[in-house]
């Protein structure tokens, strides 16, 4: 797998193409090269001088890249054009039909998965030799307990992963997608529920990291907490849906190098 390659704004910097590298030259000194075929994405944050060639490279290699500003709110995303504009559903409806896809689907998505619970698993201080799903849910389950006095906490994970599968299914229909993408299944993607976890794993575990941070188990806390999980529910589907959408581009281009 690759990496994310992320320009944080704290320095000016220029980017061109060598080749099959980007070159950055940051504050006119320092020099890198990064092969392109080593990253899965760009973040860009703050000022800086794309050359044309560098853009295009990006794009040629299917290349995505976020934009945010300097506070981390989302302005976009670019993406290349893949397979000739084929629409993603029916590009998946043909890959049902291959043999041994859903395998190689399903460690595309872990992968996906794992970095962002690596994401929790650093805010939580845990070791990184176990980052398995019910484990780090176990964990969450156990602070949300200790910090906030809310028992059977899973299930508080559970609940959050549930509402999450019911927005993604929105998406996903608004998007084209029909029911063999949006309910599990033998010989099924499980695209909904693969999403919900994503999504969980961007948002609400990192709100449950909060919960180290307090002290005692006051009522006013516990539900401040469980308000601000509320508010995030509400008021973060625009941001949310872009993230799908940028999952789903990704997921474009992993066919392509599937060759589908």
């Amino acid at each position: 797998m690759g990496k994310m390659l992320y320009f944080d704004g704290k320095s000016r910097y220029r980017v061109a193409a060598d080749g099959e590298s980007l070159l950055v030259r940051r504050d006119g000194k320092d020099l890198r090269r990064y092969p392109i075929r080593y990253l899965t994405g760009l973040e860009l944050k703050g000022s800086g001088e794309w050359s044309l060639g560098a853009l295009q490279l990006l794009m040629r290699r299917r290349i995505p890249i976020v934009f945010r500003e300097m506070d981390g709110t989302l302005l976009g995303y670019a993406h290349a054009k893949t397979d000739a504009g084929r629409f993603l559903p029916d590009r998946l409806r043909d890959c049902l039909a291959v043999e041994g896809f859903l395998n190689e689907y399903s460690v595309w998505r872990s992968a996906v998965e794992r970095r962002l619970s690596l994401r929790v698993a650093r805010h939580l201080r845990l070791g990184l030799d176990d980052l398995r799903r019910a484990f780090l849910v176990q964990r969450i389950e156990q602070l949300l307990t200790e910090r906030y006095g809310v028992r059977a906490g899973g299930r508080w994970a559970e609940a959050f992963q549930a509402e999450m599968e019911g927005e993604s299914t929105r998406f996903l229909l608004s998007e084209g997608f029909d029911g063999r993408f949006l309910s599990p299944g033998a010989g099924q993607l499980q695209l909904a529920q693969d999403l919900a976890w994503l999504a969980f794993w961007r948002e609400y575990a990192g709100l449950f990291t909060a919960c180290r941070r307090s002290r005692g188990h006051v009522l006013g806390e516990k539900l401040a907490f469980l308000g601000e999980l509320r508010q995030q529910r509400e008021s973060g589907r625009k941001d949310r849906d872009e993230f799908w959408r940028f999952t789903l581009g990704q997921l474009g281009v992993w066919l392509g190098d599937y060759g589908l």
